[in-house]
């Protein structure tokens, strides 16, 4: 993936023709004794120059990279209100199972105090069951308040528990050193790290106007005629002096080079820190393997994620769909138990399946049927046989309500497996992210490289150049 930063970034390598330009348009003589220390100024502003425009290239640079983050915790932010969508959700129909509950609690009985067992909420009186509904009321409230405030706390994947107001923290942050960068190349006063070090964009600015100062000074007194015979910006020096120094040059710049071509130059970008190009192909080299391993637990269905209202909170897609397979199961048992009449469910003050009420039924039909039985008796047996008939109603209502439960239970596990990748997709973009860095700033090292180079090579050519006073080609 490339790493798509929308600034102009001008090679180093390209400010050389340049230097030369200026060079060849100095209005010295070939051979002057004072064109080594002319030329060396010229190289000094355009290196002045050069480091000026790279301080406000790697400003440029440093304020796309804090956008892309920008980008980032804004996706983290739409996250964590769409788990706060899924939580609202969630409340809402747990209160609206609560109500249905409630509402057939109260058409199962009359007295407040008295309860009934009702598949998924166990025991419950009418007054257990408004304190449900009524809790439920406040957690949805509570919530609320907490997103107004900020406290609202959510897992994200990478970056663990977070408030909202934590993560706008951190685009307020991003935001403000994007400012400051900006307010600092408007001032000068910007720092960064170049092939010398840490400097900021004003020092360079203003060496570069030292240096145009001190030719102007130096012009000035090569037309006055009273700048002393020596080599200018070497000094007195013999050949052999100057060819020692030119040789000791020469190695300087085979070892950077040498170091360089192994990959063992030493460089630091904000987003990689302090790095060789070895080091940063390592960095991106684990995080490949690193994000091919998550990418395969994605797939094996192994990754594990929070969600939100689920029970347990942990899961992955093996773990939700193994709870699928259970709910399914029960649903199958349940059913199979009710078409075979031995559902067992809490009516006429006990537990009975409706095979058991219609044997009840029959057995005081029977002994109705006796007509030596008293009137007494016959009425107790008649009000018996009401109270079975109204149970099989309220049998009918009970399985019939265990088995919305239990197909609603199975939905809210179907919706969680479809949220797996939702919620790994911080984690996807993270990595994506990180590599998308490394891999821009593989490229940096050519630039580094350059600029390092550009004022050794400028020093060998003045060296060159000198040794022509000497006679040597």
């Amino acid at each position: 993936m490339a790493f798509d930063i929308p600034c102009p970034r001008r090679s180093l390598i390209a400010l050389i023709p340049t230097v030369l330009l200026i060079l060849m348009a100095h209005p010295a003589a070939a051979h002057s004794p004072f064109k080594v220390l002319l030329d060396s100024l010229d190289a000094r502003i355009a290196l002045a120059e050069a480091m000026e425009a790279e301080g406000k290239r790697q400003a440029d640079e440093r304020i796309a990279e804090l956008r892309q983050w920008i980008g980032w915790w804004t996706s983290v932010q739409e996250l964590a209100k769409s788990k706060q969508a899924d939580l609202e959700k969630n409340i809402a129909e747990r209160r609206k199972n609560a109500g249905l509950m409630l509402g057939l609690l109260r058409k199962l009985i009359s007295d407040p105090k008295a309860s009934r067992n009702l598949p998924g909420f166990g025991w419950q009186t009418i007054e257990t069951a408004t304190a449900l509904s009524g809790s439920l009321a406040l957690e949805a409230r509570k919530l609320g308040e907490a997103v107004s405030a900020g406290k609202d706390t959510w897992h994200i994947v990478v970056l663990g528990w977070i408030t909202g107001g934590a993560i706008q923290g951190q685009i307020d942050e991003l935001e403000k050193q994007i400012t400051q960068i900006q307010a600092g190349v408007k001032s000068g006063k910007f720092t960064f790290h170049g092939a010398f070090g840490w400097q900021t964009i004003e020092a360079s600015r203003n060496e570069a106007q030292a240096a145009r100062d001190e030719l102007a000074r130096v012009r000035d007194q090569i037309s006055r005629g009273d700048y002393p015979l020596e080599i200018p910006g070497i000094g007195r020096i013999t050949r052999n002096q100057l060819e020692a120094k030119m040789a000791e040059l020469d190695k300087t710049i085979a070892d950077l080079k040498e170091t360089a071509g192994k990959g063992e130059m030493t460089i630091h970008r904000p987003a990689v820190g302090w790095v060789t190009r070895n080091k940063l192909q390592a960095m991106i080299d684990e995080g490949e393997t690193a994000y091919k391993a998550m990418d395969a637990a994605i797939g094996q269905g192994l990754f594990t994620v929070h969600i939100a209202g689920a029970g347990g909170g942990w899961w992955s897609r093996e773990k939700l769909q193994a709870q699928i397979a259970a709910l399914d199961k029960q649903v199958a048992d349940i059913t199979a138990a009710i078409r075979a009449g031995d559902y067992k469910a809490q009516v006429l003050g006990g537990w009975a399946s409706l095979n058991e009420l219609k044997k009840y039924i029959e057995d005081r039909e029977k002994r109705l049927a006796d007509p030596n039985l008293a009137q007494l008796q016959r009425n107790q047996l008649a009000e018996q046989i009401e109270a079975a008939h109204k149970a099989i109603t309220e049998w009918r209502d009970i399985t019939a309500f265990d088995l919305a439960m239990k197909g609603f239970e199975k939905s809210r596990y179907l919706g969680f497996v479809a949220s797996i990748a939702k919620l790994a997709k911080p984690e996807y973009e993270h990595r994506k992210l990180k590599r998308a860095e490394q891999v821009y700033h593989l490229s940096s090292f050519e630039g580094e490289l350059a600029l390092k180079l550009k004022p050794l090579e400028s020093q060998r050519a003045a060296y060159q150049e000198a040794l022509s006073w000497f006679g040597a080609p």
